[in-house]
């Protein structure tokens, strides 16, 4: 267990560390910047989380979000109202089928997406699932999150969660937006027809999150 000193020492550590990248994000022009990303371990600091969100917004002028885990620290972050959005790792389990059709992990989606509307509504901010990913398997949707998760090669349930991602989003205006794990900057590597990974590049999933993208943009999120 981590003493009060400790606890400062942590805070002040990690508040240096990300006044660095606020200085950063705020000199390129970025439109957004995590705070943190899925540290529930501290999260119910409060005040001290407080005070490091309060020397950002003195360094930085767009948005603040920080990335919360989906089963971990999202309910029990008690300081959303001093960001801007409500950011959620969104690795939810949808479905212990190999292969699940699209329709099923629609209505897979109908009790995340109950969830963050009630998050949304009690704290008045917008959620963005600021991270999401699924392997090329057939157990695609049972643990996404699971790195080295066991499954045979299905670039079709790949693609279908995606597709069923889009469309039950668009159904729920509370979520305004969606970063994808993982795209590589080396495309001509990246994926393609024998690869059980994260990226959906050259893979039907691609076409897939090109469609929901545009449909995202067309909805002026």
């Amino acid at each position: 267990m981590k003493s009060e000193q400790d606890w400062a020492q942590w805070f002040a550590e990690y508040g240096a560390f990300i006044l660095h990248y606020a200085d950063l994000a705020e000199r390129s022009g970025a439109e957004a910047l995590a705070v943190g990303t899925e540290l529930g371990g501290t999260t119910k600091r409060d005040r001290e989380w407080r005070s490091i969100i309060a020397d950002v917004r003195r360094h930085y002028r767009g948005t603040l979000v920080y990335c919360a885990n989906w089963a971990e620290d999202l309910h029990h972050t008690q300081f959303w109202d001093a960001l801007d959005w409500i950011g959620v790792q969104a690795y939810y389990p949808l479905s212990d089928q190999p292969g699940p059709t699209t329709e099923m992990l629609i209505r897979a989606w109908d009790g995340p997406l109950a969830d963050l509307e009630t998050i949304g509504r009690i704290w008045g901010k917008p959620i963005v699932l600021t991270e999401i990913g699924y392997h090329s398997l057939d157990t695609a949707a049972s643990r996404p999150w699971e790195w080295d998760l066991p499954g045979s090669l299905s670039m079709e349930t790949q693609a279908r969660c995606y597709e069923a991602l889009f469309q039950a989003v668009s159904d729920h205006p509370v979520v305004h937006g969606v970063f994808i794990w993982k795209w590589h900057p080396d495309y001509a590597r990246a994926g393609g027809p024998g690869d059980t990974e994260y990226s959906p590049q050259r893979k039907p999933a691609e076409a897939v999150l090109a469609r929901g993208y545009a449909a995202i943009e067309k909805r002026g999120i």
